[in-house]
């Protein structure tokens, strides 16, 4: 995106809302196929405010897109668009330490800053309804579909726990 009108008076914004492939290059795909991820070509959607600084220029707004992942406690299907917040800063020269993107010819990359943000915005552990119950760890029924019989296992780590509770239905 090229910034040179922007930068010519300090404090001039711009809106746009731009979209693009969230990955043009094909090389962001999951490492695991439990693991949380944007849909495979998926349009990147970002509804940004660009605001010119003394030799920088802010970022400000969202990026979308559409996910999807497993669900972390019955490993169905889940899939959502996920829309995250962007408050990013485009400098001329990035020391080593700096957390910024550089502007180069007068020019801004702004989609690596949106598919940053997205990829960290991902659900670690999706959930297909918030009070999933998950499966059954004895015989593997999906809870949320049906009940068992089976008892919850026995983890002898607790048994000190267990004979405080007795001691308190006593009193």
């Amino acid at each position: 995106m090229h910034v040179a009108v922007l930068r010519r008076v300090v404090g001039t914004t711009v809106k746009e809302v731009l979209v693009g492939p969230f990955d043009p290059s094909d090389e962001l795909g999951p490492t695991a196929l439990s693991t949380s991820r944007i849909v495979e070509g998926a349009e990147m959607t970002m509804d940004i405010v660009l605001q010119s600084a003394s030799r920088s220029i802010t970022l400000a707004g969202t990026a979308s897109a559409p996910w999807s992942g497993l669900c972390s406690r019955c490993a169905v299907h889940v899939s959502g668009d996920l829309t995250v917040p962007l408050d990013e800063l485009f400098v001329e020269k990035v020391g080593e330490d700096d957390d910024v993107y550089r502007i180069v010819d007068d020019a801004i990359d702004v989609g690596p800053a949106g598919r940053e943000a997205l990829i960290v915005g991902l659900p670690l552990l999706p959930l297909c309804q918030p009070n999933c119950q998950g499966l059954c760890p004895s015989c593997g029924i999906d809870r949320n579909e049906a009940s068992c019989s089976c008892a919850a296992p026995k983890d002898d780590r607790w048994a000190a726990l267990d004979g405080l509770r007795s001691l308190g239905e006593e009193a």
